[in-house]
């Protein structure tokens, strides 16, 4: 009797595999079919397949592994960022066992060198707070900007006292009346902006006088036909109260005279 498990001639049976016989691969045409059934022990129904199982897991190993179990690039990268987190402990340490840092004793330093300054000048007392140097640059560029400003103004005091000086010297010679004509808004607004100190001051400034004489008679001194009159009584600002030359007079002579002067209109007019 024919044995019913042995191949068909044209059948080629693959080993068994993972305990598990491997179906018949065909080596006829693409419509040969296996043969066997159910009875057949080569025949594996897919019910009858085993289930995969999945493999358990070690519950005992933790989530966190040990750094000997990560790959060695990164326990590297782990113990040198233990170092430096060390190194960085150890610094800050001995930083605040030294004391200040060297920029620190630079600021300070700045900050004292700034408070001795301002002391020497003056311009902050001993027992005031010390000024950064900010705080002193700031400081000194107002009290410089201040200077500047008195200076200019003194400059134009003694510019306008040139003027007026220089009006009482042309007036006298030219007849006219020099406290009517400083007086004037409009003649001081013709000579206020007259450089003294500029060649054709003197020239311009005469010009100026003869000009506001013939528009406006008033200007003129009283019996100008005559000799020059004093207008405005003496020069009496020269030396122990004595009669002074308005060309040889001071601007700080012509000024104390011209306060007397205005002081006796005022009294006189009371």
């Amino acid at each position: 009797m024919p044995d019913s498990t042995a191949a068909a001639p044209d059948q080629i049976l693959t080993p068994h595999v993972g305990g598990r016989p491997a179906l018949p691969v065909m080596g006829g045409s693409s419509g040969d079919q296996p043969q066997g059934g159910p009875n057949d022990p080569l025949f594996l129904s897919p019910e009858s397949a085993p289930e995969q199982v999945a493999e358990p897991e070690d519950k005992a190993k933790p989530d966190a592994r040990k750094i000997d179990d990560l790959p060695r690039w990164a326990q590297a990268e782990l113990r040198r960022a233990r170092m430096e987190a060390i190194q960085a402990r150890k610094a800050a340490g001995n930083q605040a066992q030294q004391g200040p840092s060297s920029e620190e004793l630079v600021a300070q330093a700045q900050k004292d060198m700034a408070r001795r300054i301002g002391t020497a000048l003056g311009v902050i007392a001993e027992e005031e707070t010390a000024l950064d140097p900010q705080q002193m640059v700031e400081r000194l560029t107002r009290e410089r900007d201040a200077a500047a400003k008195d200076r200019d103004a003194e400059k134009d005091r003694h510019r306008r006292a040139l003027i007026e000086l220089a009006v009482h010297r042309a007036g006298t010679k030219l007849g006219a009346d020099p406290d009517a004509l400083l007086d004037s808004r409009s003649f001081l607004r013709n000579v206020r902006d007259l450089d003294p100190d500029g060649e054709a001051f003197t020239a311009t400034l005469t010009e100026a006088v003869q000009k506001a004489v013939e528009d406006n008679p008033k200007f003129k001194a009283a019996g100008a036909s005559g000799p020059p009159a004093k207008s405005g009584g003496e020069f009496t600002g020269g030396p122990g109260g004595r009669a002074s030359d308005p060309e040889q007079m001071t601007t700080d002579d012509f000024r104390a005279w011209r306060r007397r002067a205005k002081s006796s209109s005022d009294s006189s007019e009371e």
